[in-house]
């Protein structure tokens, strides 16, 4: 199932990606590597040290409580 992430970068940019994965851990891990210099994010290459959150896009249909 495919999800929708916002990536909020420290020079002010504000993109919302589908990913089929949302994996906080392993993006978190790559993020904190000194290693390499940029990361790839759905189809978007982003500098490694430019990131400045992700996030799980909520849509106001995911939020309403579900009646049986």
């Amino acid at each position: 199932m495919a999800i929708s992430i916002k990536v909020t970068t420290h020079s002010g940019d504000e993109d919302i990606l589908t990913v089929d994965e949302f994996n906080p851990v392993e993006i978190n891990d790559q993020l904190n590597d000194n290693e390499p210099q940029s990361i790839l994010i759905a189809d978007q290459i982003y500098s490694r040290i430019n990131v400045k959150n992700i996030k799980p896009v909520v849509e106001p249909s995911d939020m309403e409580p579900k009646v049986e």
